[in-house]
């Protein structure tokens, strides 16, 4: 038992300890001097392991997506096997929906808790974003926030998101060994079923993303019967063969050359191995690329299970010339080499090209014989594939895809006729197709068809006399010749449900909001008001209570574009939806869908034609209302070629499901004839009777093949692509070439090739994209490119010419309010209809 006075005074106490302090700050400071920091790590460990051991069973796995400056595999397969698992008491989540996506998706939001269970032993999954808070839920926009469309790693402002996975340390090798491979091999499967298969395009020497919407199939496909199956065989060969290529000692990739004339199906056959493989198709134009280095850097950004495609690589770029050294003036590469033949065969077949796994190379031309033979021989090119002329059996192939008839039970009468007349290279498949869209009546359509086929045979014996053909074997194939006696066995999206809510809540503001924002065009009837930020908008759906909140913010980006970093400010918005736990399924399934029917609605009553401007200058398409008055009533056409222009719009705009069943939903129209024809006024009523907006590119400010794919993703759906004066816009056949330093070009910048504009108006680019029309004008036919004049690229041609006398009435009834069919005429009409004619 102790006594008040065995106790030290609080005095003597209080001395003793700052004497003990100061002593210990002295002994820290002279430590912190003369032992080295990575030994005073070592030193802390080991009294911490000695003296503090933790009583802890948990461990914790932080899992982000830096693994060494590469993907961290593991977070991906997190990502997608999270999104599966979402608890129903989650308080938070984040939800997209991308324009082809059938349902909405969810994903984690920062601080969310994922529970799971595997072989009776218990997992927590937590989702963190460091470096506070974040207005909007787990950083607001564009994919940000446990699993959206961007991936994880260090976001945009600087804030790094990761996942952390806690449990019992006694089960770590079990969760290392099987656990993982579990997750890995279930994010697989789920995938694999969500997959949306992407078109891959250049830009800035970084690869840019939509989603590959070309609808064509094998069973599309305008192909002899043998040929379509040896494709499918080796397809179907390549995939199962991973073992037997590694066995071997070759990497596991397969190239494929597709030549032949221009509208043979060669883009097509792309689409139809990518929709078959279910493979994401990476699009390389040759002349965005400066270096050899570049070249290498672009494949290993590809990802496996693709297919890298060069399209017209006969004029894609002048590969002979840039074996050279690079020329002075020239723009390319400047004080690096250039780009060469060597480096793209070491890309294709070099130790280059088995950095990845189940790859397919694809290069399409219309001049095989233009091609170096190194580019040509078995093991870069392994298989040649002549995309010819229509024969019999592509055409009934048409004719089912077009006009639904099946020559199985009784072929139609014209069929032997037809067999007849198409033996031999008389019309190509994009021809034969244009010829079958002009009627739905297959009566009607296929007799056009005859009457083509024989005008064209005539023509041909005309031109040719001695018809002199040289057969082309359909199918060139080299296997590898190997002994063997068995076989062995991946431009973010735009959110649509943010567009359709923007519209939606645009109608729901609440009288009693205190901050709005308000807008309006120039030439708009009525006064817009969105929400500003913070302002909440209260729903009721089926009597359930929601409430929509608006944020906004702002993110830092750093780009590095070759050696060079970039910093900009990026805006983001997004909508909070908030709603009691237990109607989430309601919401998520029927809520959804029912204000993006309403938001269509709306958008509809609401539109507005507008003409869009490229500006070289903000790089962005710029709008104003467009108020030409122009219409098919007011047009100075012959009756006949009226009707039959409205006619052929009528078609294209209600054949939705047909074109997607055979192609894209897009048209091509030629108008040409001399200067004052009324080329513009018919475009502009176009888009009048159509309600389309306009977009008139201007390409001689298109810096190259890059820029233009750019420009065409950003223009909308039910839109006119307009190119006025093809011909004297841009000289697109010299600009085949390497590209020389011009005036007022960037630094680095690559030329425009035909080769890119055809892709954008007839290649795997055209599908990005519905209910689209492309018009080129011109007042000189005979100087353009036949590969841009083609069914398929333009579909119908117009000429536009002198003045008819039936035009002269329309004009008079226009300017002069002149009835057009008086019974009473003006007693000038016969004068003037004699004159004009003349």
């Amino acid at each position: 038992m102790f006594f008040s006075k065995d106790l030290p005074s609080p005095t003597s106490v209080f001395t003793a300890y700052a004497s003990m302090a100061g002593y210990m700050m002295m002994i820290r400071s002279m430590a912190h001097e003369l032992i080295p920091a990575p030994l005073q790590d070592f030193i802390y460990r080991t009294l911490r392991s000695l003296f503090f051991r933790s009583s802890s069973s948990t461990l914790t796995l932080t899992i982000d997506d830096d693994n060494m400056g590469m993907n961290n595999e593991i977070y991906r397969a997190a990502q997608t096997y999270l999104s599966t698992k979402i608890s129903p008491d989650a308080v938070r989540l984040r939800i997209s929906k991308g324009h082809k996506d059938k349902h909405v998706n969810l994903y984690l939001s920062d601080g969310e808790i994922v529970n799971d269970v595997y072989e009776d032993v218990q997992l927590v999954w937590r989702f963190v974003t460091d470096g506070g808070d974040k207005k909007g839920g787990g950083g607001g926009v564009g994919g940000r926030g446990g699993g959206g469309g961007r991936r994880g790693g260090m976001d945009d402002d600087g804030k790094s998101e990761y996942f952390e996975l806690s449990f019992d340390k006694k089960h770590k090798d079990l969760v290392l060994n099987s656990y993982v491979p579990y997750i890995e091999s279930k994010a697989k499967e789920i995938r694999d079923e969500r997959r949306i298969l992407m078109l891959h395009s250049l830009n800035s020497l970084r690869w840019e993303s939509v989603i590959l919407e070309h609808p064509s199939t094998f069973e599309t496909m305008a192909m002899e019967d043998d040929l379509k199956r040896d494709v499918i065989e080796d397809l179907d060969r390549f995939i199962r063969r991973k073992e037997f290529y590694k066995r071997v000692g070759k990497a596991w990739k397969r190239g494929y050359l597709l030549y032949g004339p221009p509208g043979t199906g060669k883009s097509s056959l792309v689409a139809a191995m990518a929709n078959y493989l279910k493979f994401d198709v990476y699009d390389l134009q040759l002349a965005s690329v400066m270096r050899d280095s570049d070249l290498r850097r672009l494949l290993l950004a590809t990802r496996n299970r693709s297919i890298l495609v060069i399209e017209d690589i006969d004029c894609a770029v002048d590969l002979p010339n840039r074996i050279e050294q690079p020329v002075e003036g020239k723009n390319r590469g400047e004080s690096q080499g250039p780009l060469t033949l060597s480096g793209l065969l070491n890309f294709i077949d070099g130790l280059w090209s088995s950095c990845g796994d189940e790859r397919i190379i694809i290069f399409t031309t219309n001049h095989k014989d233009r091609l170096d033979p190194a580019l040509l021989r078995p093991g870069r090119m392994d298989m040649h594939i002549y995309m010819g002329h229509c024969s019999f059996q592509g055409f009934k192939t048409l004719a089912s895809n077009y006009l639904g008839l099946s020559d199985a039970a009784m072929p139609h009468r014209l069929f032997p006729e037809i067999e007849r007349l198409i033996d031999g290279e008389v019309m190509t498949p994009a021809q034969v197709a244009e010829e079958l869209m002009k009627s739905e009546d297959a009566d009607v359509a296929l007799e056009g068809l005859v009457n083509v086929l024989e005008k064209m045979r005539l023509k041909s014996k005309e031109s040719n006399p001695v018809m002199m053909k040289q057969k082309e074997s359909r199918l060139e194939m080299e296997e590898m010749r190997l002994k063997s006696d068995t076989e062995g066995t991946g431009f973010p999206r735009k959110n649509e449900l943010f567009l359709s809510a923007q519209a939606y809540l645009s109608s729901k503001i609440s009288p009693d909001a205190s901050k709005l924002r308000m807008t309006r065009d120039p030439n708009n009837k009525n006064v817009n008001l969105h929400l500003s930020q913070g302002e909440v908008v209260s729903d009721v759906y089926k009597g359930i209570e929601l409430k929509w909140r608006y944020l906004e913010g702002r993110n830092k980006t750093t780009t590095v574009v070759g050696e060079e970093t970039e910093e900009a400010i990026v805006n983001w918005q997004c909508f909070e939806l908030s709603f009691d736990k237990k109607h989430k399924d309601l919401v998520v399934k029927s809520y959804i869908a029912y204000v993006e029917r309403k938001a269509k609605v709306i958008k509809e009553e609401r539109r507005i034609i507008k003409m869009h401007s490229y500006s070289s200058y903000t790089l962005r398409w710029q709008s104003v209302k467009f108020e030409h008055p122009s219409t098919f009533h007011t047009m100075a056409m012959t009756p006949k070629l009226k009707s039959s222009v409205m006619e052929d719009l009528d078609r294209f705009i209600k054949r939705k499901d047909y074109y997607k069943r055979v192609g894209t939903w897009k048209r091509g129209y030629f108008l040409y004839g001399p200067p004052g024809t009324g080329k513009s006024s018919l475009v502009a009523a176009m888009a009048n009777y159509l309600k389309f907006d306009i977009y008139d590119l201007q390409l001689a400010n298109v810096q190259g093949d890059a820029q233009l794919r750019s420009l065409l993703l950003a223009t909308n759906n039910s839109s006119i692509l307009l190119v006025e004066d093809i011909d004297c816009s841009v000289d697109l056949p010299t600009r085949l070439q390497p590209a020389t330093t011009t005036l007022g070009a960037p630094k680095g910048s690559t030329p425009l090739t035909l080769s890119g504009l055809l892709n954008c108006i007839d290649g795997l680019w055209s599908s990005c994209g519905d209910e689209r029309i492309v018009i080129f004008t011109t007042n000189n036919k005979e100087v353009l490119d036949p590969a841009l004049l083609r069914p398929g690229c333009m579909d119908m041609h117009i000429y536009l010419g002198h003045c008819s006398f039936e035009g002269f009435k329309i004009l008079a009834s226009n300017y002069l309010g002149m009835p057009h069919d008086s019974d009473d005429p003006h007693r000038l009409y016969p004068d003037i209809k004699r004159l004009i004619d003349g």
